[in-house]
This record gives structure tokens, sequence and C-alpha cells, in this order.
């Protein structure tokens, strides 16, 4: 999974410095928790067959000394575009799928937002 983040990191044209963030956070998911907790109250369900392995839900560049996120990306930049999900879909279906919708629509939010 580390291979994956680094070349996506490698890969995708970053068109801001990550000079002024501390680290860059990974957050993870265990699906099957998040299925049924989804499922539990009512608000959403889950795409099958549900993965039996953590996934990945984002990774956000942060700081230790503020609190707050980076600004939302312009809505012009978008995340998915025909080289990445040439290269790398079937791969991030796997490690980073959105597990109650549409993945292109899920990466495209988690890019422009964090």
């Amino acid at each position: 999974m580390t291979l994956i983040i680094l070349s996506l990191l490698l890969l995708l044209n970053i068109q801001y410095s990550y000079s002024s963030y501390d680290y860059l956070k990974l957050a993870q998911q265990w699906p099957k928790s998040y299925c049924n907790f989804q499922i539990q109250f009512g608000s959403k369900t889950c795409k099958k067959p549900i993965p039996l392995r953590f996934t990945i839900h984002g990774l956000w560049p942060s700081n230790t000394s503020i609190s707050s996120q980076p600004n939302p990306c312009p809505s012009n930049n978008q995340f998915v575009n025909q080289q990445v999900i040439k290269r790398f879909g079937s791969r991030l279906q796997l490690d980073w799928p959105n597990l109650s919708g549409d993945d292109n629509k899920f990466w495209n939010l988690e890019w422009k937002k964090h």
C-alpha cells in the first residue's frame, strides 16, 4: 500500500507546495466496520463485495501547530484523469474504494477537499 501512495504522489501533478505542511496524514478504514455502522444507522448501504482488509480513506497534508486543514482546491483541479485511471484504476479500486458510491466522485471529492 505504501508503494501506491508514493507512486500517486510522484505521478500526480500536485500544483501546490507541501513545504508549508509538517506531515501527510494517512487515514485508513476497516470496511466491514464502516459498512456495519452505515447499515445500522440506515444512512447508506455498502457496495458488494466488502473488502476484507484496511483501505485508504484519505491522505491529507497536516501541521502539528495548526489545527486547520488546507483550503479546498479550485473546482477545475480534478484528481481523476485518464492517465491516472489507465495506469492505476484497478489498484485504486482495491486500495482506495468508495464503499458506498462512485469511486471517481469520491476520489475527486477527497482531492478537492484535502
